[in-house]
């Protein structure tokens, strides 16, 4: 971003930034709201009221105001939702999954059960449903939840913890590791590499981007469907994500809500939300650039913008230098090299061999405040290991590349 519009932005955004922050819309206030759905222009949740039980809830109002669907699966504790076309389906407790085809009006029961309860994951890719389990792995059905197929082949947990669909791509985040499907479920491959923990208990796609939580060691993406990964600046227990375009929000444990413009960055965006509120995981849907978060104090909902503009004025002004790891890394031809400049200051990166011979220069300028991205290129070098570093002013770190031809 140049110069001049980084004034501009802090110009003339201040005043709508202070002002901008989370409210609190009609909703089942007091009570434990969950996941969201969308089908068409209807807005789907669940409510977990101690005096009501659980139910499903549905707005036509973009969340203005909210019916209870007073139907045969809300005597149950409903726990996943998943759409296709005008199928709308609930998993509730006993593993028992429900069909609507009037959006909710009326709903048929599409199987018995499973032998186990504790289902994690109900998702839809293309013409089969996938059911995924806390103890006994992965199941597909090809007529509607009808009847199920195991699908583990490959896999090295049975505790199955999310599931996205990436293209043609599938992947789910499991007790260990995240796995890879190019035959909508039949085989998996680990595509772990780079990742520190692998306990992997959310995800989400946008683009080519591809996000996982890894248990503590918090937020990765991969930019090259699942073979590296890259741990991001994201570094809290996720559980939840939700996507718009190329921005990211992501739901942290304890430490509330936040927003990625990059995908490498990440920009806290609580303004309004009460402490207790903030301890609680947020499962988020957005929605016509509003975003709709469900927590154990109702509903709040948040303008997208907001938070965007929040989030480019935090971005461009980093509060530490800092040099990112390499993306991909290993690279067979080429890399992404990220750094962080808190304030204008002469900058030196440079790339060496093992044996610290200098193979290239990749800044040696003055620079202003802002992150910063270069390019190496190393299709003259042969496979090995390599050394970034960075010096800006005072300060200087190295990271290892790995070149794999």
């Amino acid at each position: 971003m140049s110069t001049l519009k980084l004034f501009l932005l802090t110009f003339l955004l201040p005043c709508c930034i202070a002002n901008a922050q989370w409210i609190q819309t009609n909703g089942p206030d007091g009570s434990n709201v969950g996941t969201f759905v969308v089908r068409d222009s209807t807005l789907f949740s669940i409510k977990d009221s101690a005096s009501l039980g659980v139910s499903i809830l549905r707005s036509t109002n973009s969340g203005a105001s909210w019916t209870n669907l007073s139907l045969a699966p809300s005597r149950f504790g409903i726990e996943q939702f998943a759409v296709s076309g005008q199928n709308l389906f609930v998993e509730t407790s006993g593993s028992l999954i429900y069909r609507s085809t009037d959006n909710g009006d009326t709903w048929k029961k599409v199987n018995e059960g499973f032998s186990v309860d504790k289902m994690d994951v109900l998702a839809i890719f293309g013409d089969y449903l996938y059911a995924g389990f806390n103890s006994d792995g992965l199941y597909r059905s090809t007529d509607s939840g009808m009847t199920w197929s195991k699908m583990d082949s490959g896999l090295k947990s049975h505790n199955i913890y999310t599931f996205i669909a990436s293209g043609t791509n599938l992947f789910i985040g499991t007790a260990s590791g995240v796995f890879r499907s190019i035959d909508s479920g039949m085989s998996w491959t680990e595509m772990d590499a780079g990742i520190t923990d692998r306990t992997i208990i959310s995800c989400a796609v946008s683009g080519t981007n591809l996000f996982i939580s890894g248990g503590q060691a918090g937020v990765f993406r991969s930019i090259d469907n699942g073979l590296h990964w890259v741990h991001t600046d994201l570094m809290h227990v996720t559980h939840s994500f939700a996507v718009s375009g190329v921005d990211v929000l992501a739901g942290t444990e304890s430490y509330g809500v936040y927003l990625s413009v990059d995908g490498l960055h990440w920009t806290q965006v609580n303004d309004g939300l009460p402490n207790k509120v903030l301890s609680y995981v947020l499962p988020f849907i957005i929605y016509r650039d509003t975003v709709f978060a469900s927590t154990s104090q109702g509903y709040w909902k948040r303008p997208l913008s907001e938070m965007i503009r929040s989030s480019v004025l935090s971005y461009n002004h980093p509060t530490q230098s800092h040099l990112n790891q390499n993306y991909p890394n290993p690279f067979s031809a080429s890399t992404t090299i990220l750094f962080d400049l808190p304030e204008r200051t002469f900058v030196s990166l440079k790339v060496y061999d093992i044996t610290g011979r200098e193979v290239t220069v990749l800044a040696n300028e003055m620079l202003d405040a802002g992150s910063y991205t270069r390019k190496f290129n190393a299709d003259a070098l042969p496979s090995g290991t390599y050394i970034c570093r960075l010096k800006a002013g005072v300060y200087t770190q190295m990271r290892t590349l790995f070149l794999l031809r």
